[in-house]
């Protein structure tokens, strides 16, 4: 995508964010000011991601590539998710386009609260991440993502709207007696990038001839692969193992396994869209 259009998305959405938040507070009574912060430093980090210089060396090495990718999936998308945007930014809307998101919004907050609507959400979102993340590094697409603007656009969407699905999704459980599942699910997507890295690292082959061209002596073709896919099974899957331990910490502190998650674990991780008013 190109660095304007990029920017003015970034600014665009970074705008609506605080005007809903500022309405919001004001409705509420209630100040989240780290909710800000942390959608702020997820913005600030796809905005640095997607810019020229990086978008330039993602172009010239592998592994940069894939820094790329791995900061957008795994540290952008949650800390975006972890501001509550939703809610945020349905505040920004016109008061007549919100009362007529209402009933949707509704329904999406009982599906999400409830144990088989969670359950859904995350396997759908789990799902979805996975075949993203596959298929797009197979050959074919991910070369003609480098050798187009607009493919590779579509792949750095890809990798950050499935990323912030699944964030929503497993993180914004209300239940404790959903920690569980949202322990699983992130362990079951760190896998997926620990055997795709793990794949590409001790691969005899390269994947990506593109990049055959554009590397320098220091580097082989394959050696920046290799260093491509311990990226991806190493410091990659951290982020995922992080939340897993505080799902899990908060699944065994919580005092019943029924009950909606208390103000403590709210501070951490994403609130429900249950906990705003819509009107």
């Amino acid at each position: 995508m190109p660095e304007p259009l990029v920017l003015l998305s970034v600014v665009l959405v970074g705008f609506a964010y605080a005007r809903g938040f500022r309405r919001l507070q004001a409705r509420t009574g209630r100040r989240h000011v780290g909710r800000a912060v942390a959608f702020g430093a997820g913005l600030a980090l796809v905005l640095v991601m997607l810019s020229a210089p990086v978008e330039h060396a993602a172009l010239e090495r592998l592994w940069a590539h894939m820094v790329q990718h791995e900061v957008l999936v795994t540290v952008a998308a949650p800390l975006i998710i972890l501001g509550n945007p939703l809610p945020a930014l349905m505040w920004a809307l016109p008061a007549g386009s919100r009362k007529a998101v209402a009933p949707w919004w509704r329904k999406l907050s009982r599906s999400h609260a409830r144990p088989a609507g969670w359950a859904a959400w995350a396997a759908a979102a789990f799902l979805v991440q996975t075949v993203a993340l596959w298929a797009w590094h197979a050959p074919d697409p991910y070369q003609g993502a480098l050798r187009s603007e607009w493919v590779h656009s579509l792949q750095h969407a890809s990798f950050l709207g499935t990323a912030l699905f699944f964030w929503w999704a497993v993180i914004g459980a209300r239940r404790r007696s959903l920690y569980g599942g949202a322990v699983l699910a992130n362990f079951a997507a760190a896998l997926q990038g620990i055997a795709l890295g793990a794949f590409m690292t001790f691969s005899g082959r390269i994947w990506y001839p593109f990049y055959a061209e554009r590397v320098g002596e220091s580097l082989s073709a394959l050696e920046d692969q290799q260093v491509a896919g311990v990226i991806m099974w190493g410091p990659g899957g951290i982020p995922y193992l992080v939340a897993a331990v505080i799902l899990f910490m908060a699944w065994l502190g919580g005092e019943g396994a029924g009950e909606e998650m208390g103000a403590p674990r709210r501070a951490v991780l994403a609130s429900g869209p249950a906990e705003v008013p819509v009107t």
